[in-house]
């Protein structure tokens, strides 16, 4: 039963570090994307 536990609890932590891990990424290429849309705009201005 306690294996089961630690077991379960491992599955959960991977989880939530995988989750973190995609979030994170996404968050950094919508910034990235949207910084090179910012820059694509000011060389069309200039």
């Amino acid at each position: 039963m306690k294996l089961v536990l630690l077991i379960t609890i491992c599955l959960l932590n991977l989880y939530v570090i995988f989750f973190n891990v995609i979030y994170i990424c996404t968050f950094f290429y919508s910034r990235f994307k949207n910084e090179n849309i910012f820059f694509k705009i000011l060389q069309i201005i200039n």
